[in-house]
């Protein structure tokens, strides 16, 4: 049973800067994604955002306020970006759900169904963080560090998408292992979606152990692959012990 639970799946953009017709504030957009995925905030000073940008230095007051505002601009075009691409999957979770509902007796056949659409969540989000790594890895490298070592800005990122994300998640597993406290659930969610990270931590390491300058497209879908293999076999255990 392999089903598609994105109303958008292949229209992924890696990209979140808006279509802003002022080259200026572009430009500092551009640049502060460049530093900030490089250094903490705080290690960057205006003069420096400024000078990456090639703008006058007053351009960060007039468009942000400031740095920390051009900052938190950012973390929101990710969040938006990320939370645009969790609504794509989870309408279309639902409008299959709802068809799957409708069939008498169908118990056991929905935690199969819960089981492809974690499988589907696994592939969207390893195709998102995965396809672009080799060029430009920016956003990830901001969403880690604030994961890692959350700032005045990593509430705003957490409730606009890691939350709906893990909510969604959650959700998911909790139809599958129905025996779990709640806890539990959400260290077996991010244990089991933990396995896309592991692929961008280490990029470096996978790169120079399989011999490859970087992430081709058949060595991504034989990551999906394998982690979606992995996925089933843990899924199905609960499936078959529940």
């Amino acid at each position: 049973m392999k089903l598609n639970f994105s109303r958008n799946t292949m229209n992924i953009n890696h990209n979140p800067i808006n279509n802003e017709t002022d080259s200026a504030k572009n430009r500092l957009i551009e640049a502060a994604y460049k530093l900030f995925s490089e250094r903490d905030p705080s290690d960057i000073s205006v003069r420096e955002l400024a000078k990456e940008a090639n703008v006058n230095i007053a351009s960060i007051n007039y468009y942000f306020e400031s740095k920390e505002g051009l900052y938190f601009y950012i973390i929101n075009l990710i969040a938006d970006t990320m939370r645009a691409k969790i609504d794509s999957f989870y309408e279309g979770f639902l409008a299959k759900k709802e068809a799957f509902e409708r069939f008498p007796n169908n118990s056991d056949k929905m935690k199969y169904f819960y089981m492809e659409a974690f499988k589907s969540i696994i592939e969207y989000g390893a195709r998102a963080m995965l396809e672009t790594l080799s060029k430009n890895n920016f956003m990830h490298r901001i969403m880690l560090r604030e994961q890692m070592m959350p700032g005045p800005a990593f509430s705003l990122l957490y409730e606009k998408s890691l939350q709906p994300l893990f909510t969604i998640v959650d959700d998911i597993i909790s139809h599958i292992d129905t025996k779990s406290s709640e806890k539990t659930i959400k260290i077996r969610s991010h244990a089991l979606y933990g396995q896309i990270i592991i692929f961008v931590c280490t990029y470096g390491t996978i790169t120079k152990r399989i011999k490859s300058e970087n992430y081709t497209q058949q060595c991504i879908e034989e990551i999906i692959a394998v982690v979606k293999e992995h996925t089933e076999i843990i899924l199905k255990s609960f499936i078959e012990g529940n």
